[in-house]
């Protein structure tokens, strides 16, 4: 095939592609020849979840599909995110790009929580602690990258589904470290109120608030002066005594119900024994 016919099928598959229509995109797939341009077919209709279905049919080996996936989380396209975590196999949900980072990575520097919480979900049943897995190149998880970044809601959704929200980088600084370097005071907050620990330290003995009193960040610094690693409130510990109090008292109600009801069959049965006297004494 000549490069001019090859960069005619090239455009034609494109433009079936993005034009929709799924019955040409089906024939020109059936004739062959389209193996190099699937990825850039696919990449250019995210949106549309049914003709990304009918290409990666076509995909031979798992090679493409890990690009496809990270274009997809990068691109916010929902619905074919979801699509293809449930077809893809485990190698291609785990995979690195080039760099080190993991698909859990990448949607966590987007901060896109709707993006973010399919793959989440993916890697924890995979196993819980891939929710943690460290790039391989900077070493951080993805709940570091998020609070790099900034995502106080991407922080949350993490912390939601139970990553660490103290593991280190490998040089000691947590994500409470990164917040406060930054000075992300929603992303410091978010931590805090997930149970981050203040007063953790880098291997130098650097906490968190030092970060941001060093960087200049004071409104970050007030909420870190004398925060504490979170405790169950009051509210709580009252909650708690309640449904414990709660229970005594149904335990307590159910006895009296048992007394009761021994007193109630000792009645009758006197009652019974009374109206048997009084038939007698006519």
């Amino acid at each position: 095939m000549s490069d001019s016919t090859a960069a005619v099928e090239r455009e034609g598959l494109l433009a079936a592609a993005q034009s929709g229509d799924l019955l040409k995109v089906h024939r020109l797939l059936c004739a062959g020849g389209y193996d190099g341009t699937l990825k850039e077919a696919i990449e250019a209709t995210l949106d549309n979840v049914e003709m990304v279905v009918l290409l990666m049919d076509h995909v031979k080996g798992g090679g493409v599909w890990p690009d496809v996936l990270r274009a997809a989380s990068r691109a916010g396209a929902v619905p074919t995110l979801e699509m293809l975590l449930q077809l893809a196999e485990d190698a291609n949900v785990t995979a690195r790009d080039p760099a080190g980072w993991s698909l859990l990575h990448i949607a966590a520097m987007g901060g896109d929580v709707a993006t973010l919480q399919p793959i989440a979900t993916r890697f924890k049943r995979l196993s819980t602690t891939l929710i943690d897995l460290t790039a391989q190149k900077h070493k951080v998880s993805p709940l570091w990258v998020a609070a790099s970044c900034g995502g106080a809601e991407a922080v949350a959704a993490l912390a939601d589904a139970k990553a660490d929200v103290d593991l280190a980088a490998c040089d000691g600084s947590t994500p409470l470290h990164v917040a406060a370097l930054k000075g992300h005071q929603s992303v410091v907050a978010t931590l805090l109120a997930a149970g981050a620990n203040p007063e953790q330290a880098t291997a130098k003995g650097t906490l968190p608030l030092h970060v941001a009193l060093k960087k200049g960040h004071r409104e970050t610094a007030k909420a870190l002066v004398g925060a504490k690693r979170k405790r169950p409130s009051e509210e709580e510990a009252e909650a708690g005594e309640q449904v414990k109090e709660g229970a005594e008292g149904v335990q307590s109600l159910l006895v009296e119900i048992e007394g009761l009801r021994g007193s109630a069959e000792g009645f009758n049965a006197e009652l019974r024994r009374a109206h048997k006297r009084a038939g007698r004494g006519k």
